[in-house]
């Protein structure tokens, strides 16, 4: 069977996945987006849920990374929410990592649609890795990805 081609729309094949880091600490937004930009990706910024929203829908990042730790877990899973509910298919497939300060909503982050999960502190070669990871799940594997998160099996 012949393997369908994606479509590309005019350079979109020579740029970078663009990744959309949505946190409440400026300090934390730099860092990220510098620890993306050096591995190759572009990046976008926003501070609360309405605003990453937005830019999910303007700039339609192929992964969100959720770092809203000042709000807590609560605004992280209502942005996630917000995402896996959007009418747009092109936003609610996005893939989304949700970084926490603890284990205790993990799975429910995974049970959400979430599609990674890093807890601080972490490197900067875990951000990056978990970023591929979820970057290159096929859409038909997600679901299976997070089940097997769920039951603490790293998906290889």
């Amino acid at each position: 069977m012949a393997k369908k081609h994606k479509r590309w729309d005019g350079n979109e094949r020579r740029q970078p996945a663009m990744i959309l880091v949505a946190g409440d600490q400026a300090d934390s937004n730099e860092l990220l987006t510098r620890i993306l930009g050096a591995a190759g990706y572009r990046t976008t910024v926003a501070e609360t849920v309405d605003h990453a929203l937005t830019r999910c829908a303007e700039h339609l990042p192929r992964a969100v990374v959720i770092d809203l730790s000042q709000r807590g877990i609560g605004s992280s899973l209502q942005l996630l929410d917000g995402i896996r509910s959007n009418d747009d298919p092109r936003v609610s497939n996005t893939r989304v990592v949700v970084v926490a300060r603890s284990t205790a909503n993990r799975n429910f982050t995974f049970q959400s649609g979430g599609d990674g999960y890093l807890l601080r502190p972490f490197h900067a070669n875990d951000l990056t890795a978990m970023v591929a990871e979820v970057l290159a799940l096929e859409p038909e594997m997600r679901a299976e990805h997070r089940r097997l998160m769920i039951e603490g099996v790293r998906p290889s």
